[in-house]
């Protein structure tokens, strides 16, 4: 199994509804970081099973799905047989692979709707993070001068700027 194959099976695995990254995974430079703040080691297990399940070969692919349409004919002057496939039944299987492709480009197009805009919902609560972190910075440097009644103040207003913002 190719390095490219395993990767697009991992791409591919879908994710269990449990699946969910601890605080620490998303936060680049964090420390300890590892495997585990993402996933379970039963999650992971079905992860690697999937990525490193064989794939099932083309060709056996394409044999047993044109099998059904497999006929033996004689020839016109009797001299011996020959394997031919039955026009409709072979345009029937097309046509069903077809409408297979098109389901899963559909899927496809889903997934990357969907990854696109978990994205997108990433970067917003990273922004998010990066203001509070520095509100809460900004709130710190007030402590050092004002007390812990400054410290409140400060963490109020930031609050009510993110509910606002909500």
């Amino acid at each position: 199994m190719t390095t490219k194959l395993m990767i697009d099976r991992f791409l591919s695995w879908p994710l269990p509804e449990s699946l969910c990254s601890d605080p620490c995974a998303s936060m680049p430079g964090y420390p300890h970081r590892t495997g585990t703040n993402l996933m379970t080691a039963e999650q992971a297990k079905a992860m690697l099973d999937y990525v490193l399940a064989a794939p099932r070969q083309p060709e056996e692919d394409a044999a047993s799905i044109l099998l059904p349409a497999l006929r033996q004919y004689m020839h016109n002057d009797g001299s011996g047989l020959l394997a031919g496939y039955e026009y409709e039944r072979t345009q029937q299987i097309v046509a069903e692979l077809r409408e297979e492709c098109e389901h899963l480009k559909d899927c496809q197009e889903n997934a990357m709707l969907h990854m696109t805009g978990l994205v997108s919902e990433r970067d917003t609560l990273r922004q998010q993070r990066d203001r509070l972190a520095g509100l809460l910075r900004h709130a710190s440097s007030v402590l050092g001068s004002q007390g812990w009644d400054a410290l409140t103040h400060e963490i109020d207003a930031a609050l009510a700027k993110l509910e606002g913002e909500a």
